[in-house]
């Protein structure tokens, strides 16, 4: 259970990256802003992970960059696991 909770934290804000992009546009983002920001942000991110072993910054970056700010407060809502998993419970 730790594996896998610690491979949710760490994947979860990159699989999520679509539907983050989505909230953020809907909320009065511009698509090619909001796009640019949440790259730039992954692939530091990516970084953080591969190269130095560290947690994924990610959903503290969106959370602090203007592009994001109108779903900062419901960033966390966004990114629960449970939005993801379909119907495997109910399976």
């Amino acid at each position: 259970p730790k594996v896998i909770e610690r491979n949710l934290r760490t994947e979860l804000p990159f699989l999520a990256s679509e539907h983050l992009m989505m909230a953020a546009v809907q909320a009065g983002g511009d698509r090619q802003e909001v796009h640019e920001a949440l790259r730039v942000h992954a692939q530091e991110a990516a970084r953080v992970v591969k190269m130095e072993g560290g947690d994924n910054p990610l959903r503290e970056a969106l959370r602090g960059d203007p592009a994001f700010a109108a779903v900062a407060p419901v960033l966390d809502s966004l990114l629960d696991p449970a939005r993801y998993v379909g119907r495997a419970p109910q399976q």
